[in-house]
């Protein structure tokens, strides 16, 4: 065997790994791309990467490079990978092994991969700190069919790019826990909502089951006092067809604005949608329908005909519309006023208005709509979360949310900006 000797252009990769970490903020994905580029850096044939678990402790792999599908999965069960592992856990600091076979570190039944397809002759190992925390460990190996030893100087790349590793996950980490917060922040914005809703709901379900009641009761009232003795059975078989038709049909309505309200509360499974404008507008302006009418609020939809739809996750586009909508129906007061939904194209983008002619932003909180848990409700009437999550999930779904205008006694306008769905 022989030292292959590399030629590392150390910024070139911190570039390199900077590119991928701000690529995604999933982990997974992270991780695979990160092991990607340091095989490829270091000239290895494969990578490991195990993440400490906070709740055990105990280092588990994370993600593996060039072990092939088979063995990826049983790495972390390898005795042999466990004692690297505690090796770096108890001295804090990596670890060169060019024959795994004369290493003091391992007796014959613990080779690393010794029952693998893919067994491994060689290894570099470090540990990833982070504000002097273990958070995991990086191992990078060859296997058998390679000549080359690893150097003091891979040692020392892989011991620096080490430190920025465990930087860059820990930062994808604490992203993954903000977007759980998020998410769980939104669920919770809506889970309120939906308990104000409640008794406009149960108003409007009130409603057509009170109809179905009534024509029934009517019909057998009118039976029992012999209005009907006169008519021929087939004229009463009419009637009560009639009847049963109507109660069917209030039927169907309250269990279309139970379903619509049940659909609204289930959380969404995050998963993108062409989704038509009009149509789930219509379905969110049903969820508010009582509060409307309450207000005597008239709703104006100026959709553009033929209007392209937009690919997003069809839940979350209608909690966005929902929290616009109930924002602008607490800021109009008692008098009759108008919210007009406004939609069209423009160039390779749809773009959606709305706006209502109430009360106004006031000129000091313009600064601070998006921030969270601002709110210019009264007690017990908003958590300060509406806009700051809407603005996340518009994001979150390629899009972008602003406040196009207001004054204060005559209105607001939100605008939304969406890519058109290809």
């Amino acid at each position: 065997m022989k030292v292959c000797y590399k030629t590392y252009d150390a910024l070139r990769i911190l570039l390199d790994l900077s590119r991928v970490v701000s690529s995604s903020p999933d982990l997974d994905k992270v991780s695979g791309l990160v092991l990607k580029e340091l095989t490829k850096a270091l000239r290895a044939d494969h990578a490991a990467l195990f993440l400490m678990d906070e709740k055990t402790p105990r280092l588990s792999l994370s993600k593996a490079e060039g072990f092939g599908s088979d063995e990826t999965g049983n790495i972390a069960l390898l005795g042999s990978w466990e004692i690297i592992n505690d090796y770096l856990i108890k001295e804090k600091k990596g670890i060169t092994v060019n024959n795994i076979e004369a290493s003091p570190l391992f007796s014959k039944k613990t080779l690393p991969f010794s029952h693998s397809k893919i067994p491994v002759k060689s290894f570099l190992a470090s540990p990833l700190e982070k504000d002097s925390r273990m958070t995991g460990t990086l191992i990078v190996s060859n296997g058998r069919r390679s000549d080359c030893l690893f150097s003091e100087e891979d040692e020392k790349v892989l011991t620096t790019l080490s430190n920025y590793i465990a930087i860059a996950i820990s930062g994808t980490r604490l992203f993954e826990e903000l977007s759980k917060t998020q998410a769980e922040a939104s669920q919770m914005e809506k889970m309120a909502d939906i308990g104000i809703l409640a008794s406009g709901i149960n108003h409007e379900i009130s409603n057509p089951l009170g109809i179905a009641r009534s024509r029934c009761e009517a019909f057998l009232l009118n039976l029992r006092d012999g209005l009907y003795k006169d008519i021929s059975p087939e004229s009463l078989l009419d009637k009560s067809k009639d009847i049963m038709g109507n109660v069917i049909k209030e039927i169907d309505r309250a269990t279309g604005i139970s379903q619509r309200l049940s659909s609204f509360a289930k959380p969404s499974k995050d998963k993108p949608e062409i989704v038509n404008i009009e149509k789930e507008a219509d379905e969110v302006l049903g969820l508010l329908s009582y509060e409307l009418r309450l207000k005597a609020i008239e709703v104006k939809k100026e959709i553009e005909k033929g209007l392209s739809g937009i690919l997003v996750d069809k839940k979350q586009f209608q909690e966005v519309l929902f929290n616009l909508l109930r924002n602008a129906i607490h800021a109009i007061g008692a008098s009759k006023c108008t919210i007009v939904i406004a939609s069209a194209a423009k160039e390779n983008r749809v773009i959606i208005n709305i706006r209502d002619t109430g009360e106004g932003i006031a000129e000091e909180n313009i600064k601070e709509l998006f921030k969270p848990f601002f709110t210019t409700k009264g007690p017990g009437k908003g958590t300060g979360y509406g806009l700051f999550v809407v603005r996340k999930i518009v994001e979150k779904n390629g899009g972008r949310i602003y406040l196009k205008e207001t004054k204060v006694g005559k209105g607001t306008t939100f605008t939304l900006e969406f890519p058109i769905a290809r």
